[in-house]
């Protein structure tokens, strides 16, 4: 069978250009589900028609607040089913005046149990927009979606995260917006190339070649396991992110991709009611083993550029379960046949839990019989019936594989490495001892995965037949090596390399080149056309490694000589929610000595400013050339004085370019909120300060809000009125540039909090880039984000 792939469609974001957008997918004879506002509805209505004629769901963004503006909330789990229903109802009525037939389907990030339990009064069978297997709590979100399936499924009673069986008429289907790699998820956080336009967006991919190379290469992979094991899979595509004029391009040749391998036999292509009709056939829900590789390499995610382990999720109706290379026992495994009543939020992000037992073990013995057979003896200790990935079961051959279990009682699944040689083997058995056998064709290769020491990992795809190397830092410390290259063939090899913004492609001149790396930056990657791994030499790594530890010795004891580096000896990347790193704990020193830094440097600066009620210093405590989204609070440093509160509203993330050096990033409007000021307490300032670390020319408009308000009604009913919710505080505000910059003068911006702005419940504070055109090529135009680094708030009596 063909694997399947769900097309969902954020057209709610593309404005006047959805007629244009549509006509372009419905005339490669595609399906898609798209998401729409309310506000554009009427105008939209035809091409909305068309696109539920062609199979397609059209689901509206919806909200609490959307219905009662009192209700700002946007988070439907904390409202009773009845409110829920109320809400629905209303969604119902604007959706039927549209002539559209009845309301089946809403998008939305926030469900929950009693939305779930409304939706099955109100006939509605899919939510879209779930963002499995993430936790959100950023935008006023706040959910946890740990634990539930990555492909569509039933919700269940108990508890939404699960499935059920979907066999009942009132049957819901959740549907996330694209796949998520959950280990990455759990300890890094990432989008993934599932949208082709995380290639354009500078804090996920920054990809600058015509195609959407990482999203082609990861959805190549899932049809390949698929033609290799006779399993189909099911993934999405996320059309999303449209601020730039590339953003419709990279869209577009995602989508014509798509229809290329559909017409060549390969895919299905079809919306949630297709997949619904065949989840029912089946039971309700479809088994899959996916494999995941590569899919971050060279992309700064969570301090983790580079090669992040492979990792295999097996879900079904008992159960999810995840490995990650190398380890035999799962890393996470939630039972869906057990109870759940989980909340569906917990700041820490650990709910649901996963059912691990930390005290199984196994062991694995492999012995050769022959050039294409091979024993694998499995013995288990421990109580516990986890299944067992047996990761290099089929490595040096080709497919088809065999396993067949020869003493002792289980099932296997034979799990195929998408580069086409080589795969896992998954034995499921409760016995302390099973013997397998497996086999498979001569002939095959490794998994085209190579390391040079510490520093870089080198993972080989295939475009067109050819193959392509992109080899990534492991650390984020600046390094340049010499390459040696081994031709096979005549063809010219092209070198295509990503630093930050600088982009450079080219053809390989000779057989040696030089690789700089800076993994600091967003992304950091080169790409060899036409190369594998084995085909490249790095010269000179234990000399770099060696400098890189000298290095790293001197800043370890001029910020605390009390911290070693471990092995070996250099920052490498990782999961920085572990709190016994030592970078962690050197980056806690180098904040707290950049922050008493800076509060000098203020008090120099701004000496009548008054007395200091809030202050705030994002990600000050990060590792060098790291970042983290949500789950990431610990890394901030946020003091209120009695009375007086600071809170996110909109941030992406903090981003530490060097030891202490940091920022609050959000690509579009970066929004907190200021708690406690009043009229008649004395004048408040507001004093930002943010600089250009990547030198892309930032200016920035900063404005006041009333985040709390209620959009209020019409004075004159048929006359709509704008009603001004905002004061521009700063028009245009300069940031100096490159680290040192963060010292200069301009990098300080003091404001006067008007006296109209304390009569609201909170202040709110918006900043944004200044982009003075709309831009075609976002990061080859250096957009600009919304960041700052420090933030005090002064009263002065």
């Amino acid at each position: 069978m063909k694997s399947f792939c769900h097309i969902y469609a954020q057209w709610d974001q593309v404005n006047d250009r959805i007629s244009e957008e549509a006509d372009h997918l419905l005339g490669l004879g595609l399906t898609c589900d798209t998401t729409f506002g309310f506000g554009r509805a009427e105008q939209n209505r035809s091409v909305l028609k068309r696109i539920m004629e062609a199979g397609g769901l059209c689901a509206p963004n919806i909200y609490p607040a959307d219905f009662a503006p009192e209700c700002r909330d946007a988070n439907w789990w904390k409202y009773p089913q009845s409110q829920c229903e109320e809400f629905l109802g209303k969604a119902a009525a604007r959706f039927a005046a549209l002539d559209l037939g009845p309301l089946r389907a809403v998008n939305t990030y926030t469900t929950g149990n009693t939305f779930v339990a409304a939706c099955r009064r109100a006939g509605i069978g899919y939510i879209l927009g779930f963002c499995a297997p993430t936790v959100i709590e950023d935008g006023g979100w706040e959910i946890a979606h740990y634990g539930s399936p990555l492909s569509p499924y039933f919700a269940s009673d108990e508890d939404f995260r699960k499935p059920e069986a979907g066999m009942r008429t009132d049957a819901v289907l959740m549907s996330s917006m694209e796949l998520r790699n959950p280990m990455v998820c759990l300890n890094h956080w990432s989008e993934g190339p599932w949208c082709p336009l995380n290639a354009l967006a500078a804090d996920r991919w920054l990809e600058p070649s015509r195609d959407p190379l990482p999203f082609q290469q990861i959805a190549e992979d899932w049809l390949r396991q698929a033609e290799l094991s006779g399993r189909p899979l099911f993934f999405h595509i996320n059309l999303q992110y449209f601020f730039s004029g590339r953003c419709y391009e990279h869209n577009r040749r995602a989508l014509e991709w798509l229809a290329a391998q559909r017409d060549k036999g390969r895919l299905e292509i079809g919306g949630l009611q297709a997949w619904a009709a065949r989840l029912r056939s089946q039971g309700g829900f479809e088994r899959q083993t996916s494999y995941w590789r590569g899919e971050m390499m060279g992309f700064h995610v969570g301090h983790r550029p580079g090669c992040f382990p492979d990792v295999i999720v097996d879900e079904h109706h008992g159960s999810q379960t995840v490995w990650q290379h190398p380890d035999p026992l799962p890393q996470r495994r939630y039972d869906y046949s057990a109870e759940w009543n989980y909340p569906a939020f917990q700041p820490d992000g650990s709910a649901p839990a996963s059912t691990i037992r930390p005290q199984d073990e196994v062991k694995i013995e492999s012995e050769e019989s022959g050039n294409t057979s091979r024993i694998l003896t499995i013995t288990r200790q421990g109580e516990g019936c986890a299944p067992v990935m047996i990761w290099e079961a089929f490595t040096g051959w080709q497919t088809p594989f065999e396993a067949e279990i020869v003493s002792g009682e289980g099932e296997t699944r034979i799990v195929p490495h998408p580069a086409g040689s080589g795969g896992a083997l998954l034995v499921e058995t409760t016995d302390a001892k099973v013997v397998v056998r497996v086999a498979g064709r001569a002939g095959g290769h490794a998994g085209g995965t190579r390391q040079w020491g510490n520093l870089v990992v080198g993972q080989t795809f295939h475009r067109d037949g050819i193959p392509y190397t992109v080899l990534a830092a492991q650390t984020p410390e600046p390094f340049a090596l010499e390459a040696r290259i081994r031709r096979s063939s005549e063809e010219p090899i092209e070198w295509e390399s990503l630093c930050g913004l600088d982009h450079r492609k080219e053809i390989v001149p000779g057989d040696r080149i030089i690789l700089s790396f800076d993994g600091s930056r967003l992304a950091c990657w080169h790409r060899l056309r036409g190369l594998q791994p084995g085909q490249i030499e790095l010269i000179g790594v234990s000399a770099i490694e060696a400098g890189l530890r000298q290095a790293t010795a001197l800043t370890s004891q001029r910020i605390d000589p009390a911290i070693i580096p471990d092995e070996p000896g250099f920052q490498l990347f990782g999961n920085i929610r572990q709190p016994d790193r030592w970078d962690r704990k050197l980056a806690r020193s180098a904040g707290e000595k950049e922050i008493h830094a800076m509060d000098r440097w203020f008090a120099e600066k701004r000496p009548a400013a008054g007395d200091a009620v809030i202050a705030v210093h994002p990600g000050a405590f990060l590792p060098r050339g790291s970042i983290t989204k949500v789950l990431g609070h610990e890394f901030d440093s946020i003091t209120c004085a009695e009375g007086y509160a600071f809170n996110e509203i909109c941030v992406d993330y903090p981003q530490g370019w060097d030891w202490g050096v940091s920022a609050w990033v959000q690509w579009r409007h970066l929004r907190v909120s200021l708690g406690g000021l009043r009229r008649g307490a004395g004048t408040y300032l507001l004093h930002l300060h943010a600089f250009d670390p990547e030198c892309r020319d930032i200016s920035q408009r900063v404005h006041f809000f009333n985040p709390l308000a209620s959009s209020p009604a019409s004075r004159f009913p048929g006359l709509p009125v704008h009603q001004p919710s905002e004061t521009c505080a700063v028009a245009d505000w300069v940031l100096p540039s490159g680290l040192e910059g963060r010292w200069s003068d301009e990098a300080l911006c003091s404001i006067e909090i008007p006296e109209t702005c304390l009569d609201w419940p909170a202040v709110g504070v918006r900043i944004m880039p200044v982009e003075k055109t709309k831009l075609y090529d976002w990061v080859a135009e250096r957009g600009a984000p919304g960041l700052f680094s420090h933030l005090w708030v002064t009263r002065l009596p």
